[in-house]
C-alpha cells in the first residue's frame, strides 16, 4: 500500500500495513521533508522551463511537474471520477528506467509486471487480463498450525486477523453443534435399544391355553410295531 518511491520522507508514524495507514499518528505529531532522491527525479535544470502559477502577485508552485520517469507507473494511481474510475498498478522503477533507455535506443520493449516494494508474495496474470497477488502460507511442523508469512497487496494485517477470528469462531460453533447433534442421536439410539429390550414379545395366555388343550386332546403316540392286522 505504500509508494515504491516516496517523494516525501515520513518522519514519524505515517501508518503501517497493520491497518493500511489508518493507524497513522495525528498531523501534529508527524513531520516530513523531501526525500534525498526527489530532486533527482524532478531535476533542478528543468525548473526554468516550468510554467508557474501566481497568487497575489507572487509565483507559487508549477502548474505541472516534469519528472524524468513516469511516476504514475512507479507509485500507481487509484481514483474515482464522474462516471469513470482508474486503477494504475505500481511497477519497479528500475524496470521502468531500463524500458525508457531501450525506447531511446530503439530496442524492442518487453512486458513488465506489477511490483510493490517489500512485497514477498507472487504476482500472476489471470484470465481476465489483470493480475492476482498471492500471499505466502505454509503448514507448520505440528501439522495443525498454518503460518501466514505474507498477505496479498492491500490486504491489511488487522482486517485479515479479524477475518480469521470470525472464521475460526464460526467453525468452532459448527463443531459444537455437530457434537451436540451426535450426542443427541446417541442418546436416542440408547433409549430405543433399552425400550426394545424391556418389551420382548411373549406368548399370549389365550394362545398358550389353547395349545395345552390341543395337547390334552391328542392321544398317546402309537408305534408301527403295535399295529395288528
Amino acid at each position: 500500500g505504500s509508494n515504491n518511491l516516496n517523494l516525501l520522507f515520513p518522519s514519524g508514524q505515517f501508518g503501517t500495513r497493520l491497518q493500511g495507514g489508518k493507524d497513522a499518528a495525528s498531523g501534529r505529531y508527524i513531520y516530513t521533508r523531501m526525500s534525498k532522491y526527489t530532486r533527482s527525479i524532478f531535476h533542478p535544470d528543468d525548473d526554468d522551463v516550468l510554467e508557474y502559477l501566481t497568487e497575489e502577485g507572487q509565483n507559487i508552485e508549477p502548474k505541472w511537474y516534469c519528472p524524468i520517469i513516469p511516476m504514475v507507473l512507479v507509485n500507481g494511481a487509484e481514483g474515482i471520477g464522474t462516471g469513470w474510475s482508474t486503477n494504475v498498478l505500481s511497477y519497479d522503477p528500475r524496470e521502468i528506467i531500463n524500458l525508457l533507455r531501450a525506447l531511446i535506443r530503439g530496442v524492442e520493449l518487453h512486458d513488465i509486471h506489477p511490483w510493490y516494494r517489500g512485497f514477498t508474495g507472487s504476482v500472476e496474470r489471470n484470465e481476465k487480463g489483470g493480475y492476482d497477488f498471492l500471499g505466502k502460507v505454509k503448514m507448520a511442523s505440528d501439522d495443525r498450525t498454518v503460518d501466514i508469512t505474507e498477505l496479498p497487496v492491500k490486504t491489511w494485517t488487522q482486517n485479515y486477523k479479524e477475518f480469521l477470528q470470525e472464521m475460526m469462531q464460526a467453525g468452532q460453533e459448527a463443531i459444537t453443534q455437530e457434537k451436540k447433534a451426535k450426542a443427541k442421536a446417541k442418546r436416542r439410539a440408547a433409549a430405543a435399544a433399552s425400550s426394545d429390550a424391556g418389551s420382548e414379545p411373549s406368548t399370549p395366555p389365550a394362545a398358550a391355553s389353547g395349545e395345552k388343550d390341543k395337547e390334552k386332546k391328542k392321544g398317546p403316540a402309537v408305534k408301527l410295531g403295535d399295529l395288528k392286522e
